[in-house]
């Protein structure tokens, strides 16, 4: 045998179907000297690697006969007892059966010599590896042995919990799509949002293919142990129905293959669907099943999630999760939704994730301020917040001179990728502050300011050599419109609401005719200008103001999925996309900028500019000289 072992005897398999083949295969390719052997019940035509489709496979007496180590991969639930009396008595049995390990080895005879072993996907991309109580530590590191020479990442679990890791996490988030199908939501617009994270598959697309009856019997069986888990009226009735996923030819998808078009990837907020995952996996961290990391690389390596469901809550806010299983739990009164302890200890310590720098793991994390303007880097993230919210963030003196020390700071830190941009409140920012503007006294105080603050701002925010992004949630008018249409990406809310009104106070938009006619059309610009008439999110995104128009409750997740994608690629290329595009801006627009700024600051201080901002100050109708 396989000199890492110990053992003199051979590795042998019982059951050839695709789990037991693929355990054999990787036994095999780390050189081990492997029997398969046949076992009541099995399917022949596997399609597990071709490496042991030819492999012959032998009666059960003599495989196990001189085994040093088997893996007993049956549905039968008295397998193990089987193999076992059949097995030497010094041989390690492990078993792919998910039942409480004490409850499986009661009946070898040896329970110090059983381990459980879980393949976490069906390619063994990763394994856990359940003890017991009684189970020897020597007997765990021999089957870690084999798959880490077969290089299979191997985690150790408590084989007492009911399930495996992977297995009831990865149900909870099927089951939670499928009772968002209860409440008429399309299936294909919950598998587009999810696979919009990075997701390979969406959970009901997933849950088709590898089968509804399945998913139901594992639900039941849980349930069976005393573990809080709803089995959804809508799969219990599709399982009734016969519709039971690809191979039986209709499932949630019916008799069509599954169709999730990226085009409605911002229709449902996928996060929610995770926070019956994340409550499990507290549950499960809470009774030391397991260990974070070995949650989070089980479901990343063995079911191909972008990121483990703890990453995912600490992404999302772990406050932001209990507030979702609350609201469930006071819906429905189900038990899987009430927030375990774990989660309220967090929440009320402020361990929330990357907004704090720290949750179920630690971020870099800085927090300062700039004026009226609140910087955060959160990991790889800066997150700039315009902080007036009493005056809806309007733009003053010191919010434009801080957000462009922020926006430097954000540049000169190697460690972000991304800049997000935001306001506090119900607004991203309505504009200039008219009542400072009303204030100046000489013309050179406004041309100070334009030539001096404003535009230097707006340089500094062009010139970013990270990937910006707006969120808009609320007002974004004047210049915090402009602000919108300078950053390279953004995500508004439906009810956003963007314009350029300077028109309407007797003043111009300076930054709008000159960068902002790059992603705004001349027809539309004008429309704005002449009317100070607002866009709706919708309508923003349709005139190319904003990338994505979605639910506010998805604006400022969007945004952060916006600025995670962009860090896929080279910091330096990323450098060099926004050099290109600023040399093209400078070249063609800036003597434009320059123009304007000169034009707004006569503007401002001319009789229509005074009477403009005066009738806003005093909210009346202005009387314009015709």
């Amino acid at each position: 045998m396989h000199e890492t072992d110990g053992s003199d005897g051979w590795v042998a398999v019982v059951g050839t179907d695709a789990t037991g083949r693929t355990i054999a295969a990787a036994a095999d390719a780390a050189g081990y000297d492997v029997r398969l052997a046949t076992a009541p019940g099995d399917d022949p035509a596997s399609d597990a690697p071709a490496d042991f489709d030819d492999r012959e496979a032998l009666p059960l007496e003599t495989a196990l006969d001189g085994a040093g180590l088997v893996f007993e991969a049956t549905a039968e639930s008295t397998a193990l007892e089987r193999v076992a009396a059949l097995t030497p008595a010094d041989a390690i049995l492990a078993t792919t059966n998910t039942s409480p390990l004490a409850e499986l080895a009661a009946v070898t005879g040896r329970p110090e010599r059983v381990v459980g072993v879980y393949p976490a996907g069906p390619s063994l991309s990763a394994v856990e590896l359940g003890h017991g109580e009684r189970t020897d530590g020597d007997v765990v590191s021999r089957v870690r042995e084999l798959f880490e020479a077969s290089e299979t990442p191997a985690y150790e679990v408590d084989g007492e919990v009911p399930g495996s890791i992977s297995e009831r996490l990865t149900l909870r988030f099927r089951l939670e799509a499928i009772r968002r199908l209860e409440g008429g939501t399309d299936p294909a617009a919950i598998d587009a949002a999810v696979k919009r994270l990075g997701f390979p598959r969406g959970p009901l697309e997933a849950a088709d293919r590898d089968g509804l009856d399945d998913l139901e019997r594992s639900a039941k069986t849980l349930v069976e142990y005393g573990v809080a888990v709803h089995v959804p009226d809508r799969l219990s009735a599709l399982v009734e129905d016969g519709a039971l996923g690809t191979e039986a030819g209709a499932g949630v998808y019916g008799s069509d293959e599954p169709q999730a078009p990226r085009e409605r990837r911002y229709e449902v907020d996928p996060w929610p669907l995770f926070a019956p995952v994340v409550n499990e996996a507290a549950r499960l961290l809470e009774v030391d099943a397991t260990t974070r990391a070995a949650i989070d690389a089980l479901l990343e390596q063995g079911a191909n999630w972008p990121r483990g469901p703890l990453r995912l809550a600490d992404e999302y806010g772990i406050d932001r999760v209990v507030e979702r299983l609350q609201a469930a739990h006071e819906a429905t009164g189900r038990a899987t939704y009430d927030p375990r302890p774990t989660l309220r200890e967090l929440v009320a310590s402020g361990t929330v994730g990357l907004a704090s720098g720290e949750g179920f793991y630690g971020y870099e994390y800085e927090s300062r301020t700039f004026e009226t303007v609140r910087y955060e880097r959160r990991d790889c993230l800066a997150v700039i917040t315009l902080d007036r919210p009493h005056v809806l963030n309007a733009l003053d003196e010191a919010s434009w001179l801080g957000l462009r020390r922020a926006l430097e700071h954000a540049d000169a830190d190697d460690g972000v990728r991304a800049t997000i941009l935001r306001g506090a409140g119900r607004a991203f920012s309505a504009g200039d502050d008219i009542a400072e503007m009303y204030g100046w006294e000489a013309d050179e105080e406004a041309t100070t300011f334009f030539q001096e603050v404003l535009g230097p701002t707006v340089e500094t925010l062009r010139q970013h050599s990270k990937p910006t992004i707006a969120v808009i949630d609320g007002i974004a008018t004047g210049g915090g419109c402009e602000l919108v249409l300078v950053c390279d990406l953004a995500v508004a809310s439906h009810k956003s609401e963007l314009g350029l009104p300077e028109a309407l106070i007797g003043a111009i938009p300076p930054i709008a005719p000159a960068y902002g006619l790059t992603s705004l059309r001349k027809k539309d610009f004008f429309e704005l200008a002449y009317t100070g008439d607002r866009l709706s999110g919708l309508e923003a995104t349709e005139r190319g103001l904003v990338n994505y128009a979605v639910d506010a409750d998805q604006v400022e997740d969007v945004a952060r999925e916006l600025a995670r994608a962009t860090t896929a690629a080279s910091p330096a290329s990323t450098a060099a996309i926004k050099r290109g595009w600023n040399r093209m801006e400078t070249e063609f627009h800036e003597p434009f900028f320059e123009a304007y700024l000169e034009s707004v600051a006569e503007r401002v201080q001319s009789a229509d500019g005074q009477e403009g901002m005066g009738a806003f100050l005093e909210k009346r109708a202005p009387e314009w000289v015709r």
